[in-house]
C-alpha cells in the first residue's frame, strides 16, 4: 500500500585536508559532506559535496569507481559535487587516492547513521543583495566584459558601477580613448533562489539537509594567498547546523556568470553573505508538524557527449606554439579594433591556461582535455516532488531559467546543480561565444554543447515526470488536508482542477470522500456548480434546471451533485452544491439573490461564517469571492445594469425570477493583484492535495483584504483594468 514504505537517510562529514598537497593556511577545514540513503538494507543514493574548486575527470572517475566498489552501488547513483570554493588548491594539488579515503570515511559514517526520516522543503528569494551577474554587455560593439574582481568598481545604493573598471581594461589592451557611460553597472539576470531540503527523525530532531544557492565562492583566497576555506557555503552550513542541529550539505547551482555581492575581500563580508542566506531560508521553513515522511528517492541518469572546440590547438605542441605566437610583438593589441583586440587578448588567456593545465595536471597529454567525452547527468527525486538536476561543468544561470520552463510536475521543487561528476571548464550558451568575455574564452567545448545539455536534461525531466506516478489513497489525502490546516467542523469551499492531482485510487469519489473525511461529520463541503455563459444577458436570459443543468466548474462538483443528500442552490448562473449539516443554511436563500454573490449567496455566507477556501491545481483567477466585493464596490461592476427574467426549473416547479446577471464581457484584473493584500492579512498559504499545488484561504480575512484593496484603489483612482495587471 502507498505510504507504508520508509526510506532511511544518514549524514556525515570528514576533513579532506590530507588529500591536499602543499603548505596552506587553514581558515576553516575543507570537508567531504556525505548523504547515504537506503531502502532497508538496499543502498539507494550516495551524495557527496566536496569543498574544492574543481576535480578533473580522471580523478572523478577514480573516486566514483572506488566508492561504487566499496559500497556496492551503481555509479549513476553516486553524485559527487564540488562547491567550487576558490579558497582551495588547483586540482593538480589534489591526491585522488587520499581524497578517496576521506570520502569513503564520510560515507561510512553517514551509512552508520541512517534512520527513517521526515522532510520539508522551502525556498526563498534572496534578491540582489547576495549575488550579481558578473557579465556586462552595455556596449555590444566591444563585446561582453566579465567583472571578476571589484578593483575600480564603485558600490553605491546597492549597485555595482563598473565604468572605471571597464576603462582600465580597455587601456590595458591599448585603447584608453574609449569612454564608457557613467551609469554602467552589473544588472544582468541572476538566480536568487536559496532552497533547503531539511530532514528530521521521527521525534522531530534535525538530521541535516541539502542547501542550494548559485554564486561563485571566490571572495578570499585569490586575494589573501594560499588559504583553505569553504568560503560563504561554510558559513551558511554552520549557521544552519547551529540553528537546527545535524549536518548540512551545500550544492552550488549554475553560477558561471554569477558572483557574490560584496565590496571587500574580507572574512566579515564572506560571513555576512553565508549567514545572511542561512537566515533567509530559516525564516522560510515551515512548522515541523507539516514535515512529510520520506517515502521514495528515485535516481534517473543519462549522459551527453562534449565535442572540443575546433579553433584552438588540440596538441600540447600546438598550444605552446599558440602561446609564443600570441605574445609576439606583431600581436600588438592597440593596432586592432577594440573588439578584435579583446578577442586576441582572450586567446592569450586561453592558451596560457591550457599550457599551464596540461603541464601541471595531465603531463602534457592533450587528449585528456580534447577527446570527445561522455558526461553524466543525474536527476535525484525525493518523494516524487522535489528534484535535483545534477550536471557537470560551470554552467550559465540561463540554464536554470530554461529548465524551470520544462520542469513539468517538478516546477515547484526543481533545483539545478552544477559541478557534479566531472568538469570541462565553462559551458556557455552559443550566443555568449559571439558576445565574448572571460567564460566563453576559457571554454574548451564546442558552442553547441550547451544546447545539447539542455536537450538531454529536458528529456530526463520528461522521463522522470512521466514516471513519478504516486497512487494516493483516501486516508493519505485526508491526512494531507488535515496537515494543511483543514479542521473537523470547518465549512470549506473547493475550486478544483483534478487533472493536476495525479493518480488517486478510486478517482473522483476518493477525492470527494477524503475532503468529507477531513471535515468530519460536523463539517460542510461547498463546491461551485456554475452554468453561466458569455451569452447570458437581458436580451438572452438563461434558463436553469436545478436537477439537470450541467456545470462547467470541473468534474468534482459534477460528482458531488450525484451524492445522496447533496443540496444544490437555486440560481441561474452561480449555483453551488453542498454536503454537510450547514448545507441548508448556505443554499436556501440563493433563489432570492439579486446578484450572483450577494449576501444571500452560499459563497458570501461561507465567508461571513468564517469558512475556508481550498483552490486545487488552479491560480487566483478562480477566486469567485472577489465578485462579492466587486458587486458592493462596483470597481469594476461585474453585473449587467438591467435585470433579466430567468426561467427556473426544479422538477414540476417552473417560474420566472428576476436577476442582475454577471456580465462576462466586463474586463477584470488578473486576481494575482490581490495576493500581496491576502498575504498581509495572513489569509492565504500554499498547501498540497495529492500531487497538486494548492492554496488554502481563510475566507473572511480574504474578503476583508480584497475589500480594503479595492476600496483604497477606488479612492486613489487606481486603474484595476487588465492593462495594470500586477504579476
Amino acid at each position: 500500500m502507498p505510504g507504508q514504505r520508509e526510506i532511511s537517510i544518514g549524514f556525515s562529514e570528514s576533513p579532506i585536508v590530507s588529500a591536499i598537497i602543499g603548505d596552506f593556511k587553514i581558515h576553516d577545514t575543507p570537508l567531504s559532506t556525505a548523504i547515504f540513503a537506503a531502502d532497508g538494507s538496499k543502498p539507494l543514493l550516495i551524495l557527496l559535496s566536496l569543498d574544492l574548486m574543481s576535480l578533473d575527470n580522471s580523478k572523478m572517475r577514480l573516486i566514483r569507481s572506488g566508492i561504487s566498489s566499496e559500497f556496492g552501488l551503481a555509479e549513476h547513483r553516486i553524485v559527487i559535487h564540488v562547491t567550487h570554493t576558490h579558497s582551495a588548491p588547483f586540482q593538480h594539488l589534489i591526491c585522488a587516492e587520499k581524497l578517496l579515503d576521506s570520502t569513503i570515511d564520510s560515507i561510512r559514517k553517514a551509512r552508520d547513521a541512517v534512520q527513517p526520516a521526515k522532510f520539508a522543503f522551502a525556498k526563498a528569494g534572496a534578491g540582489r543583495s547576495f549575488s550579481r551577474n558578473r557579465r556586462w554587455n552595455g556596449m555590444p560593439e566591444l563585446g561582453t566584459f566579465t567583472i571578476i574582481d571589484n578593483s575600480s568598481c564603485v558600490f553605491k545604493d546597492g549597485e555595482i558601477y563598473i565604468k572605471k573598471h571597464i576603462e582600465t581594461e580597455l587601456s590595458r589592451i591599448g585603447h584608453p580613448e574609449i569612454a564608457v557611460m557613467d551609469d554602467a553597472k552589473l544588472d544582468g539576470p541572476i538566480d536568487d533562489e536559496i532552497s533547503l531540503l531539511h530532514f528530521v527523525d521521527k521525534l522531530g530532531r534535525s538530521l541535516g539537509g541539502i542547501v542550494r544557492f548559485s554564486a561563485h565562492p571566490d571572495q578570499i583566497a585569490l586575494r589573501k594567498g594560499p588559504i583553505l576555506s569553504a568560503e560563504y557555503p561554510g558559513f551558511l552550513r554552520r549557521r544552519l547546523a547551529k540553528k537546527f542541529g545535524g549536518t548540512f550539505l551545500f550544492l552550488n547551482g549554475p553560477c558561471a556568470d554569477l558572483k557574490p555581492y560584496y565590496e571587500k575581500y574580507e572574512w566579515d563580508a564572506c560571513k555576512s553573505l553565508g549567514e545572511g542566506l542561512a537566515d533567509l531560508i530559516i525564516a522560510a521553513m515551515p512548522a515541523k508538524k507539516t514535515y512529510a515522511r520520506l517515502k521514495s528517492i528515485n535516481v534517473y541518469a543519462d549522459s551527453f557527449h562534449l565535442e572540443p572546440r575546433t579553433d584552438i590547438g588540440h596538441s600540447f605542441h600546438g598550444i605552446v606554439k599558440d602561446v609564443f605566437e600570441l605574445h609576439l610583438p606583431s600581436s600588438d593589441l592597440s593596432k586592432l579594433p577594440p573588439k578584435k583586440a579583446r578577442e586576441l587578448d582572450g586567446r592569450r588567456w586561453l592558451s596560457d591556461a591550457l599550457a599551464y593545465t596540461l603541464s601541471c595536471s595531465h603531463g602534457g597529454d592533450a587528449k585528456a582535455l580534447f577527446s570527445p567525452r561522455a558526461f553524466p547527468i543525474e536527476l535525484l527525486v525525493f518523494n516524487k516532488i522535489i528534484a535535483y538536476l545534477c550536471t557537470p561543468d560551470e554552467i550559465f544561470t540561463t540554464f536554470t531559467q530554461d529548465m524551470k520552463k520544462c520542469a513539468g510536475r517538478f516546477s515547484g521543487g526543481l533545483q539545478t546543480v552544477s559541478m557534479c561528476n566531472g568538469a570541462s571548464w565553462y559551458l556557455p550558451p552559443k550566443k555568449e561565444f559571439e558576445n565574448g568575455g572571460y567564460e566563453p574564452t576559457l571554454a574548451i567545448s564546442a558552442p553547441p554543447s550547451f544546447d545539447l545539455l539542455k536537450r538531454k536534461a529536458s528529456l530526463l525531466l520528461e522521463r522522470a515526470s512521466n514516471d513519478q506516478r504516486e497512487v494516493w489513497s483516501e486516508k493519505e489525502l485526508a491526512r494531507q488536508l488535515k496537515d494543511a490546516g483543514i479542521r473537523t467542523g470547518d465549512t470549506l469551499l473547493v475550486h478544483s482542477a483534478v487533472r493536476s492531482c495525479g493518480y488517486v485510487e478510486g478517482g473522483l469519489k476518493t477525492m470527494l470522500a477524503s475532503l468529507r473525511e477531513a471535515l468530519g461529520k460536523w463539517g460542510t463541503l461547498l463546491l461551485p456548480t456554475f452554468t453561466g455563459s458569455l451569452r447570458d444577458s437581458p436580451e438572452f436570459p438563461p434558463s436553469f434546471d436545478r436537477r439537470r443543468s450541467q456545470c462547467w466548474t470541473g468534474a468534482l462538483p459534477q460528482v458531488a451533485l450525484s451524492v445522496p443528500g447533496s443540496m444544490r442552490s437555486f440560481h441561474p448562473t452561480h449555483s453551488c452544491v453542498s454536503l454537510g449539516p450547514m448545507s441548508d443554511e448556505l443554499i436556501r436563500d440563493h433563489f432570492f439573490s439579486s446578484t450572483p454573490i450577494d449576501e444571500k449567496s452560499p459563497i458570501r455566507k461561507l465567508a461571513m461564517l468564517g469558512g475556508k477556501i481550498l483552490i486545487i491545481g488552479l491560480d487566483l483567477k478562480c477566486l469567485t469571492l472577489v465578485h462579492a466585493v466587486e458587486e458592493i464596490l462596483k470597481n469594476p461592476d461585474p453585473c449587467h445594469s438591467k435585470p433579466c427574467n430567468c426561467l427556473m426549473i426544479d422538477g414540476a416547479r417552473r417560474e420566472l425570477q428576476e436577476y442582475f446577471l454577471h456580465d462576462w464581457s466586463v474586463p477584470h484584473p488578473d486576481y494575482e493583484i490581490y495576493r500581496p493584500a491576502l498575504e498581509r492579512f495572513s489569509a492565504i498559504r500554499p498547501v498540497r492535495f495529492a500531487d497538486a499545488q494548492c492554496w488554502l484561504i481563510n475566507a473572511k480575512p480574504a474578503y476583508d483584504a480584497i475589500f480594503n484593496f479595492i476600496n483604497t484603489s477606488r479612492k486613489t483612482n487606481l486603474d484595476l483594468s487588465p492593462r495594470r495587471t500586477i504579476k
